[in-house]
């Protein structure tokens, strides 16, 4: 084993991540990637879940006219709550969010307590955008949302 190992750091090797998969010396690795604990020598940790929760700011579109969209997430596994604003000619309020994440995308409802609108998300393969849509009375409002 030791004289493999020798034989692996003279020898150059590629290796590609693309989207949580690695490539290594043509030898394709197709588990999600772990949390390693205590250094880069791997131990402990478990599989990294997309992370949804933080600030978000951007736009939500409908067909009469861009409005500013800002979400606020916390996550506690799959669940997801928070608040979603919507900026004008939208409607220039702040919501109720809940939702149930499934991979790197999630489907809930914002809420003002009388009525719920029904949203969904994706998050980019790099963590860093949400785009989704929002239903309200058959209109379909997109939005696109940055990690602040």
């Amino acid at each position: 084993m030791k004289n493999m190992q020798s034989k692996l750091s003279v020898t150059k090797t590629l290796t590609l991540a693309l989207l949580g998969f690695a490539l290594v010396a043509g030898t394709m690795n197709v588990a999600p990637k772990a949390l390693a604990s205590g250094g880069n020598n791997g131990g402990g940790g478990g599989v990294q879940a997309p992370a949804f929760s933080g600030n978000w700011s951007g736009t939500v579109s409908a067909s009469f006219g861009t409005g500013a969209f800002t979400m606020r997430v916390s996550q506690s596994g799959t669940g997801l709550s928070g608040s979603v604003h919507f900026g004008a000619p939208i409607f220039d309020a702040t919501l109720k969010f809940t939702a149930v994440s499934s991979g790197s995308q999630f489907s809930g409802f914002v809420s003002n307590g009388e009525g719920r609108l029904p949203i969904t998300g994706t998050l980019s393969a790099d963590g860093t955008l949400i785009s989704g849509t929002v239903i309200q009375l058959g209109q379909t409002y997109t939005y696109l949302v940055a990690r602040n």
